[in-house]
């Protein structure tokens, strides 16, 4: 009973999405760049996973390639 509450997404790419936020905050951005690449491949409407891919991108040194990508998120 206990386990209800459980958020059965992270089982998904939005698990996927929080390994890769994980990566990022161990100074890993390469490979957070490329688990957010995944599922963007997979799941391209996942506006989160879009927008830390553009931090992400930015926190690189790669604004033109992270202005691009935000460039494409839809606002509200």
């Amino acid at each position: 009973p206990h386990y209800r509450s459980v958020d059965v997404g992270l089982r998904t790419y939005r698990g996927w999405h929080e390994l890769a936020l994980l990566f990022r905050r161990m100074g890993d951005l390469p490979h957070c760049e490329g688990v957010l690449r995944n599922i963007l491949q997979q799941h391209a409407e996942y506006y989160p996973a879009q927008v830390d891919l553009a931090e992400t991108l930015l926190m690189q040194k790669r604004k033109a390639d992270g202005i691009s990508l935000l460039d494409k998120v839809p606002v509200s």
